[in-house]
């Protein structure tokens, strides 16, 4: 989950400075690379939120599962208060 708010961080603030392609010589050579860089990250992150999503409705059902003992309850709803940290906690907190 953290690297998951780190990535997030970096498509945010510095997308065009993840993958190391060469800058190219002419501006339509440089258009065309950076879309490109694009598709790639987008095609990696929408992956990495479809993870997250198949996380989140795991740990939901868990907790809907009324013949759980209480000890894995207590333990899914501790995961869930980590994962809804590291969703919408504020910064890169590492904790």
């Amino acid at each position: 989950m953290r690297d998951y708010k780190k990535g997030k961080f970096m498509m945010e603030s510095r997308a065009g400075q993840l993958l190391p392609i060469s800058a190219p010589k002419d501006s339509q050579s440089a258009i065309i690379a950076e879309r490109q860089q694009k598709r790639i990250l987008d095609k990696v992150w929408g992956t990495v939120e479809k993870a997250m999503g198949e996380m989140r409705t795991l740990l939901v059902n868990q907790l809907q599962e009324p013949g759980r003992p209480v000890e894995d309850q207590e333990k899914t709803i501790e995961q869930v208060s980590i994962f809804i940290h590291f969703l919408k906690g504020p910064g890169l907190s590492m904790a």
